[in-house]
């Protein structure tokens, strides 16, 4: 049986990373100033953690190029909106937005 991404959490997050940290650099725009919590770190370590179902903490720490978790914390906390329902909005168009080409053809086992 071929598969393109194996069943395992750590290949699928390896592959889908970038789709899904695009995903979520436009659904959720990050302050770009920051030396070390760039947006595409802090999207990294919350998407390392939530496929792992582990802490920011402990994404930081198995990271080795990630800040500490309360910097995540406060990047975090400087651009997410106080109340669910406004997070829910931002993020609900990116939810129903077409998704891009892919550049080469995916393969499908056939039973």
């Amino acid at each position: 049986m071929n598969q393109s991404i194996r069943a395992t959490s750590g290949h699928a997050t390896r592959h889908l990373r970038p789709v899904l940290t695009d995903w979520l650099g436009r659904a959720v725009p990050l302050p770009k100033r920051r030396r070390t919590c760039t947006p595409e770190v802090v999207w990294r370590v919350v998407l390392f953690a939530a496929a792992f179902a582990r802490s920011v903490a402990a994404a930081c720490t198995a990271i080795a190029s990630a800040p500490s978790g309360q910097a995540i914390w406060d990047c975090l906390y400087l651009t997410l909106p106080k109340r669910r329902r406004t997070l829910e909005r931002w993020l609900q168009p990116a939810l129903h937005a077409p998704l891009g080409k892919r550049e080469r053809a995916a393969r499908v086992p056939i039973d």
